[in-house]
């Protein structure tokens, strides 16, 4: 059990040097408090531990990190949130990231990220708030979204994400806000797709103007990039979720 235990923090402290290295921590970041230190990993800036050493949490926000979210990260198998949000984050998300059964709380807004959201995204059962707003994320949404069961906050905004949002959505039991505007969405987020959907209260996508891009009667609040206001909360007489 000991080796075990030895293990698990010599891969942790590996990983964490791993994503020092491939985002720049000696050339650019902000706070770098003990990073590569003797100290234990526990004792860095924006590492936070359990009782018993495992890393549970990495919070980095507006650190000017800059280049690749390594694969590595997966070898932070007890991390419960992970908050990289306002970098200079480049590159695809790895699909390791699935790997991370226990994270809660997915917070990789305001980067540069490129390419599809991973359909092992759908492994992470016990996500509970999924934030990639503000990123130039593409392709469709995977339907293994339909997997997150406990899914509160599914915030999409900024991207250039494109198809059907998936009938998968409809299984997000959780699901208290959703936020597709400002993508390349299209089709229509009908009655089938967020009749069960009985905590949701938030719903914006680009269904505002006269040619909108999605047929949503059932938003909250419709967008559209070329009206001004862009976006409005959606009158009194449309239908709601029942």
């Amino acid at each position: 059990r000991g080796t075990i235990r030895g293990n698990r923090h010599m891969l942790q402290r590996y990983a964490l040097a791993v994503l020092y290295a491939a985002t720049q921590g000696d050339a650019s970041w902000t706070k770098k408090t003990n990073w590569l230190s003797a100290k234990s990993e526990c004792a860095w800036f924006g590492v936070k531990c359990d009782v018993r050493g495992r890393v549970t949490r990495l919070e980095m926000a507006f650190n000017n990190m800059v280049g690749l979210l390594p694969r590595d990260i997966k070898l932070l198998a007890d991390l419960e949130v992970l908050d990289l949000k306002a970098n200079e984050l480049q590159g695809v998300i790895p699909n390791g990231i699935g790997e991370m059964k226990k994270l809660k709380v997915l917070k990789l807004h305001m980067n540069g990220f490129f390419g599809a959201i991973p359909k092992e995204i759908g492994d992470l059962k016990n996500l509970v708030e999924l934030n990639l707003y503000g990123n130039y994320l593409m392709g469709k949404l995977p339907t293994t979204i339909g997997k997150l069961k406990n899914l509160e906050i599914l915030d999409l905004y900024a991207n250039n994400i494109g198809g059907t949002v998936p009938t998968e959505m409809g299984k997000l039991t959780s699901l208290r806000e959703a936020y597709f505007n400002d993508n390349n969405f299209e089709g229509t987020i009908c009655q089938h797709r967020v009749k069960n959907l009985k905590r949701l209260h938030e719903l914006w996508a680009d269904c505002k103007g006269k040619k909108p891009e999605i047929k949503c009667e059932y938003c909250t609040t419709c967008c559209n990039d070329n009206d001004s206001p862009k976006c409005e909360k959606v009158t009194k007489t449309a239908k709601k979720v029942k």
